[in-house]
């Protein structure tokens, strides 16, 4: 009996030592967030209008691309409107995970292996993609995009 007792008063102390935070839920996802600057008008049509959080660098081939937005090693945020004018987004990431390209994309043609832009991407004064590691609950905000469509950036994609 007395080990009964011994062996309830330890599985309660271990109980009541591995609790910390008792019930309490997960941190939200880490979220990146601004605005959306367009100057200019678009060359090509508009069908599609996407932020993108992408964890690999680039240059993209198709592959990675589909495989990636598949897998959710891409992030997308679709903006709800194509008329061009300022707007903003936030776009959800997972946390301890290096994103290494954020930008704005356009899909202008029926293919959608081949058909996208990238309209403009988070970049430091050397024109180098910024790179985001957000913590779990983590909120950045502030991070604005800016679309020039009478100068586009170079492409991330391989042809």
């Amino acid at each position: 009996m007395q080990l009964l007792q011994k062996a309830g008063v330890f599985l309660l102390l271990f109980f009541l030592c591995g609790c910390d935070k008792g019930l309490a839920p997960p941190p939200p996802a880490p979220t990146i967030s601004g605005s959306i600057h367009f100057i200019g008008t678009p060359k090509d049509s508009v069908q599609t209008l996407l932020v993108v959080a992408v964890q690999a660098p680039p240059p993209y081939d198709v592959s990675y691309l589909l495989t990636g937005a598949l897998a959710g090693t891409i992030k997308a945020f679709s903006l709800s409107t194509t008329s061009f004018h300022d707007t903003t987004y936030s776009i959800a990431v997972s946390a301890d995970t290096a994103y290494r390209y954020l930008g704005v994309a356009q899909k202008y043609g029926y293919d959608v292996t081949k058909d996208w832009h990238a309209l403009g991407f988070a970049h430091d004064a050397n024109d180098s993609a910024l790179v985001y590691l957000l913590k779990p609950g983590d909120q950045m905000t502030g991070v604005d995009l800016i679309v020039n469509f009478d100068s586009l950036p170079r492409q991330p994609f391989i042809p």
